[in-house]
């Protein structure tokens, strides 16, 4: 078990510069964790602490509730912790193998370290080298002719020969090509889950942190702005906190990994909230539009299941649930106002309408009737598919009601929503 409590770090003991201030972690045996931050925010900082390479200010950092720096020896440190930095220089020039081979030098003690390679030596470098993918061709090469990324393959291979319980890696991806990255990636799954080793990796990509780790610890000028599981930490109000930027959320359906998008440079308002009412995947186009504007979203009624409601719950946009193929209820007076108190405008795009959405073209008018703005997408047509004639004849008449209250004629596209968000646009309109 390692872990921090309450340190304060300075590179510099002359002045109040804090790299780290009061952070506290505890990393886990038999997890990933990844942290994540923007640049200047102390990752690597923490990680060379948590190394026993930068002592902190303040605070002590524990092994197995020992103090890392004071009741360890620096021979037991490196038998306990390995560390992949994002590149080293090595002053003679070394094959890759005997680069490789340094790591097993903890694990020897007394003149044992100056022997000659044991089997086992030979045999745990040949199947490191194999894990990081490095051919007999390149690990007998010097190591400073390589690639950055057959580099950083030999730095891995370095760390897994150690035997470590613990293995710390700054930005271990950075070189490499999308293949060595995947195969990195079920690596360290493998040391973490069948080996029970703490794995601590710093990454600047939050879908590569999101598609590996089981915890992230998100640091901000220095402190932790965020620490626990995934799901729970990586949200788009927390990226927009720490990043400044925005992003759309969504899980990627086969693995069910979260996937990060990032949001161009804002250039509409982003200061208007939008209430829309849609279903059986006509709002799809409308979500993804919204989220790239950046304003605030919140949906009506939406079935379990559907594709608007995957939709919107990708985006990050609050809904009413329906349970799958359930009718959509009517609005009561009283939604009508909170939704006239909440919202500055309503987009109604619902694929169809039928008998068994028929509340949500009620809804529409009842919100327009109340004075809010509403637009429609001309692909919510009315679609009568009720075999009721006198249904059918109730969505037409609420459909044409509906028609006579837009503040704009129907939309051709949901890209057309763009244009009320723009500064001149949307004055225009509302």
């Amino acid at each position: 078990m390692l872990s921090a409590e309450n340190i304060v770090v300075s590179y510099d003991a002359s002045t109040n510069d804090k790299q780290l201030d009061c952070v506290s972690v505890t990393i886990v045996p038999g997890t990933i964790t990844a942290i994540v931050g923007p640049n200047g925010s102390g990752k690597s900082t923490l990680l060379r602490t948590l190394s026993r390479v930068l002592r902190p200010k303040h605070g002590v950092v524990l092994m197995d509730g020992r103090d890392l720096y004071q009741a360890v020896s620096a021979p037991e440190s490196a038998r306990a912790i390995s560390v992949v930095p994002q590149d080293t220089h090595v002053a003679f020039d070394f094959s890759a193998r005997d680069v490789v081979g340094m790591g097993r030098m903890p694990l020897h003690t007394g003149w044992a370290r100056f022997a000659l390679e044991t089997a086992d030596d030979r045999s745990a470098v040949d199947a490191a080298l194999a894990t990081a993918e490095i051919p007999e061709e390149l690990a007998e090469r010097p190591v400073m002719s390589l690639s950055g990324g057959e580099r950083q393959r030999v730095l891995i291979a370095r760390a897994l020969v150690q035997e470590s319980n613990v293995i710390l890696l700054d930005e271990p991806t950075s070189c490499l090509d999308l293949l060595h990255q995947a195969h990195l990636f079920y690596h360290l799954r493998h040391l973490a889950s069948s080996e029970n080793k703490s794995v601590v990796v710093v990454l600047h990509d939050l879908g590569h942190a999101a598609s590996i780790a089981n915890r992230l610890i998100v640091l901000s000028r220095g402190k932790v702005a965020a620490d626990g599981p995934v799901a729970d930490v990586l949200t788009r109000e927390l990226v927009r906190d720490v990043y400044q930027c925005d992003v759309i959320l969504s899980r990627e359906p086969i693995s069910g990994s979260i996937t990060v998008i990032v949001n161009p440079e804002p250039r509409f308002r982003s200061d208007r909230s939008v209430y829309v009412i849609g279903g059986g995947g006509g709002s799809v186009d409308v979500f993804r539009i919204l989220a790239e504007v950046g304003c605030h979203v919140a949906a009506g009624y939406l079935n379990s299941g559907d594709l608007d409601q995957v939709s919107a719950k990708a985006c990050g946009f609050p809904w009413r649930e329906l349970p799958p193929f359930a009718v959509t209820p009517e609005l009561s007076d009283d939604d009508v106002k909170k939704i006239s108190d909440d919202f500055d405008i309503v987009v109604f795009a619902p694929a169809a309408v039928s008998e068994m959405n028929i509340a949500s073209l009620s809804a529409g008018l009842k919100l327009a009737r109340s004075g809010m703005p509403i637009f429609c997408l001309k692909s919510s047509a009315g679609v009568a598919t009720s075999r009721d004639p006198g249904v059918s004849a109730k969505i037409q008449r609420l459909w044409q009601d509906l028609m006579s209250r837009l503040s704009a004629p129907p939309l051709a596209d949901a890209k057309d929503l763009i244009k009320l968000f723009s500064e001149d646009d949307y004055a225009g309109t509302a």
